[in-house]
């Protein structure tokens, strides 16, 4: 397993980042029974699986055939930190803000603690440790392509997979943030993962997660096939592409989290939806690369035909019947308080 890769001066953080060790080193070293898609508290056992032989969360089976959880190709290269930074400024433009939650104030009073699950190439937790450095940021992937050495004192980044629970003690975190991981769990791993969040959340914090809705509002013919490609091969992958309708039902069933807030806002594809709607289809077009290997075959299509498929969906289709979808913030308090049940 990867190990803190920057030691922060302040005392306190200091003592979170040698507890995280001591459970990434126990779960790379003690047996479990928990598999490769089910859940495990690392405060008690984890799994035996080595960094040599950890795969993504997200790669694909087709490419890898080791990852029973595994729904699409992740290749860990410039391609994909691009395309995922991509996403991360489309976000941030969109809904002018790198999240929803009520914690400016907490993050701004300083000492809060703050975790990112998939944090892909970190630009999520570099920019908050920069707009708050008097707060804690850490991310976690289970792909080594976060920074290594130069980034805000407080930040730092982890390696694990969230297949075998989180690396950290109950009630770490002031703000537990996910974004953008419906397709690379299956149905049957999000309560273990959301139980996973809450059990690291302090009291009276909170943590958020985004997705977006699977379907495309307005599509055209060509965009439907693709889609339609899409769903058939995540499906097949025990995926369920509507998981981010139960998100709301799935936190309000841990009985810990309360003031649970859905915000939502219609996104655009195409230029006909501003600046906001042509990086929405840039990221698509990126997205499509990504998946290029189990949607091509699905499809039949040669690589020429593919990438014409793609270009006349987001280039012509899109524009013409002003295609859209909508994205999604949930996010919700832990409760203070544990009311005794009857």
């Amino acid at each position: 397993m990867g190990n803190c890769m920057y030691r922060c001066n302040d005392g306190e953080t200091d003592i979170l980042q040698q507890s995280v060790d001591n459970q990434l080193s126990n779960m790379s070293s003690v047996h479990s029974s928990y598999g490769t898609s089910t859940f495990g508290r690392p405060t008690t056992v984890a799994t035996p699986t080595t960094s040599t032989t950890r795969t993504s969360i997200a790669q694909s089976v087709a490419s890898n055939g080791d990852r029973s959880s595994s729904v699409y190709p992740i290749h860990n290269n410039e391609d994909e930190i691009n395309r995922l930074q991509l996403m991360h400024y489309m976000v941030r433009y969109g809904w002018e803000g790198n999240f929803s939650a009520p914690i400016h104030n907490i993050l701004k009073a300083g000492k809060a603690k703050v975790l990112d699950i998939g944090c892909g190439p970190g630009t999520w937790i570099l920019e908050m440790a920069a707009d708050y450095p008097h707060s804690t940021f850490i991310g976690l992937d289970n792909s080594p392509i976060f920074p290594s050495a130069i980034k805000p004192h407080n930040a730092r980044f982890y390696q694990a997979d969230v297949h075998d629970g989180l690396p950290f003690e109950d009630n770490t975190f002031d703000f537990v943030h996910q974004r953008f991981l419906a397709l690379a769990l299956k149905e049957e791993e999000w309560v273990p993962l959301i139980d996973e969040i809450v059990r690291v959340t302090k009291p009276g914090g909170y943590c958020e997660i985004m997705e977006c809705d699977f379907e495309i509002d307005k599509q055209g013919p060509v965009t439907q096939t693709l889609v339609e490609a899409v769903r058939t091969c995540i499906q097949a992958n025990g995926v369920n592409p509507y998981m981010r309708e139960k998100i709301e039902e799935l936190l309000s069933d841990t009985n810990m989290i309360v003031d649970i807030t859905v915000n939502e806002k219609v996104t655009p594809f195409g230029s006909w939806g501003g600046r906001w709607g042509e990086l929405v289809s840039d990221g698509l077009r990126m997205s499509a690369s990504t998946f290029k290997p189990i949607i091509q075959p699905t499809l039949r299509l040669s690589d020429e035909e593919y990438v014409k498929a793609i270009n006349h969906a987001v280039t012509q289709e899109m524009n013409e019947y002003r295609s859209e979808t909508k994205m999604y913030r949930i996010y919700g308090k832990r409760k203070t308080t544990t009311v005794p049940t009857e």
